[in-house]
């Protein structure tokens, strides 16, 4: 068997590749957002219960709450900042339901709600 794996292939053979490849073009350049096979539409929900948008900017799905508190304070939020749901209902992403947060009192904020819960079911 005469195979060429782990060896260097000689100069010619190199040249020919390289020119059988030339113009080729890959499968799915240009296929980026709506054009791409895996585009799901502008948004869906996804597996934690939120929807994702299709943000036009940067090219991928975003937590669509965050895209509305961003184009709503019109700058990028930094990702050590929660966009909260004040009613808890995940695709609520009306802008008089969303505060940002803090991850520690986004935390905090959660803690004190579960103990009210578990005061009410104690009664």
């Amino acid at each position: 068997m005469n195979h060429t794996f782990g060896k260097s292939r000689p100069k010619k053979i190199k040249e020919k590749i390289s020119k059988s490849l030339l113009g080729n073009i890959p499968w799915n350049k240009g296929m980026a957002g709506g054009k791409s096979p895996q585009f799901k539409g502008d948004r869906f929900i996804d597996k934690d219960g939120y929807y994702r948008a299709w943000d036009t900017k940067k090219l991928s799905y975003r937590p669509e709450h965050r895209i509305v508190m961003e184009k709503t304070m019109n700058k990028t939020l930094p990702q050590s900042l929660i966009v909260h749901h004040k009613d808890n209902n995940r695709i609520n992403n009306k802008i008089e339901n969303l505060a940002i947060m803090e991850r520690s009192e986004h935390s905090k904020w959660h803690r004190l709600e579960r103990v009210e819960i578990e005061r009410e079911i104690k009664g």
